[in-house]
């Protein structure tokens, strides 16, 4: 695996946060089709920098849309508020996990649509579109941002945190995690869920993993985005002790299925994670642990995802 990281920085311009994940994810194969920079729209990428003025993403109603290399097509749609310099780190986003932002009646201020599109942070239509203003992202200087982003061995997914400055826990994440080879359906068209916690009261990630919150994945029957939960396995998550042959702590990809419970189709299995594990013994947020080299991972109570060097 290849991941690239970009962790511990805090943003001091616009919506920072989200130009520096547009641009890890072009470092990792992902394309931008489409874009405006709330003046100038078309085909490609018009979002040069992440503040106010040309090429800027802090500018009302720029957007652009990230689209996934092959064999997969999902695209996230993302659009900057209505307020622009005033209100950075308010957006509208939206998810379509097989059939692309190609429908709609796109213009400098207006995003395409997508038949199968999730809003999973805002609301309104393209049209008339509101924002997130309660759960944004943290504003300049607020605190810290991490990005993580998967390349082909883990089918491009990604997870993004923020840790508010005095906060012993993280307080957002947008999470897509796919799954790993080999453990989903082959006609399952869109192999990955994508999670969003954008609340500030939120304690910690590991545990709206663990019930199941928010957690969406494209169904296979129904050919919309539907509710799917992380099952825990015996012992996991946070109960075993650290290996006693190797004094490391195990960890296991969480499984995704969806339980009959729940209203809908499809009920079953999905597959396992590629990026988020379950944590066998219970660690501090923000713990790191060494496996193949220094600092390799890091705990978020209940899961384990992969890092790079101590957490700052």
């Amino acid at each position: 695996m290849a991941f690239k990281y970009d962790l511990g920085f805090v943003s001091t311009a616009g919506n920072e946060f989200v130009f520096r994940w547009k641009q890890l994810l072009i470092a990792q194969g992902w394309t931008i089709p489409s874009s405006s920079d709330g003046t100038t729209w078309g085909a490609g990428d018009f979002i040069t920098q992440p503040s106010l003025g040309a090429g800027g993403l802090n500018n009302v109603r720029a957007w652009f849309i990230a689209q996934s290399p092959l064999p997969h097509t999902r695209s996230i749609c993302i659009q900057s508020s209505d307020s622009g310099g005033t209100a950075y780190g308010q957006v509208r986003s939206k998810y379509s996990p097989v059939n692309t932002f190609n429908l709609g009646s796109p213009s400098a201020t207006q995003t395409p649509s997508a038949s199968d599109e999730i809003i999973f942070m805002g609301g309104g239509t393209d049209a008339n579109p509101t924002f997130a203003t309660t759960y944004n992202f943290l504003l300049n200087g607020e605190g810290k941002s991490y990005i993580i982003v998967g390349d082909a061995d883990e089918d491009y997914g990604f997870w993004l945190m923020q840790v508010k400055f005095g906060n012993t826990y993280p307080t957002k994440a947008i999470v897509l995690d796919t799954m790993k080879s080999g453990s989903f359906y082959s006609y399952d068209k869109d192999p990955a869920i994508l999670y969003a916690s954008l609340d500030p009261n939120v304690q910690t990630f590991g545990y709206h993993f663990l019930n199941g919150s928010s957690v969406f994945s494209y169904g296979f029957f129904s050919g919309s985005m539907q509710r799917f939960v992380p099952s825990t396995i015996a012992g996991f998550p946070a109960g075993y002790s650290p290996n006693e042959f190797l004094n490391k702590d195990p960890f296991f990809p969480i499984p995704y299925l969806r339980n009959p419970s729940l209203t809908g189709l499809p009920y079953g299995w999905k597959g396992l994670s590629s990026i988020t594990q379950w944590q066998g013994f219970t660690r501090a947020n923000f713990d790191t642990l060494s496996y193949e080299t220094a600092n390799d991972r890091i705990c978020i109570q209940y899961v384990v995802l992969p890092w790079s060097g101590t957490f700052t």
